[in-house]
């Protein structure tokens, strides 16, 4: 197994790659004048389990754009098998038609990935489940909630509070709070579909002396 880091994790692949003991390879990346995004393969790749690590964060249609790049040249030089790792998920929010007109942005993503080379997809914490479904592969969404944990437990922070940012966090708010033995709350946000305004109401944030 080899690790090919993808221009938005860089440090995260290398780290992957000293964990694991496992070889990271090199690659060239830059962009022309005209902003496209130009990658090559400085290492032989044939017949290789590769693993690539790409998030897909901001400018997500870019680091997208280079995810894809990536993994197909990968198979199309003879890698044997092409493993993707993306810590988050572009456009994962959108899937479903909010309002009449709009792209399932999800599905369409998770439709391309799939098809452009991959064996299997790892992410993690990915909004709704039956995304995964669309990636036509085999797909899995993993929680960060045992590495926070672990994280928080080394600090000495006194009483804690998990507080989720909007409604669709609070599982992982009240898993993180069962772990940490602490309570939680959340926000919840109530988002207008044409003008984007956003009002909220707050559950259970008492949070004095926290």
């Amino acid at each position: 197994m080899k690790i090919i880091p993808g221009p938005a994790s860089t440090e995260l692949a290398r780290e992957t790659a000293k964990l694991l003991g496992e070889e990271l390879l090199q690659t060239e990346t830059k962009r022309f004048p005209d902003g496209e995004t130009y990658f090559r393969f400085l290492d032989d790749i044939r017949g290789e389990h590769v693993v690539v690590i790409q998030s897909t964060g901001p400018p997500q249609d870019n680091n997208l754009l280079a995810l894809l790049l990536l993994v197909h040249t990968a198979r199309d030089l003879g890698a044997e098998r092409v493993t993707l790792v993306v810590p988050y998920l572009a456009y994962a929010r959108q899937d479903q038609r909010f309002r009449s007109g709009e792209p399932v942005s999800a599905k369409y993503v998770a439709e391309m990935i799939g098809r452009s080379g991959v064996s299997r997809v790892y992410t993690f914490e990915i909004h709704k489940e039956h995304i995964l479904d669309c990636f036509g592969v085999p797909a899995f969404s993993l929680s960060t909630l045992p590495v926070i944990h672990k994280f928080l437990s080394g600090l000495d922070m006194g009483d804690l509070f998990v507080v989720a940012p909007d409604r669709g966090a609070e599982r992982l708010a009240q898993g993180l709070s069962q772990l940490l033995g602490t309570e939680y709350g959340w926000i919840e946000k109530f988002r207008d579909r044409e003008s984007g305004e956003i009002t909220i109401s707050k559950h259970n944030l008492d949070v004095e002396n926290k």
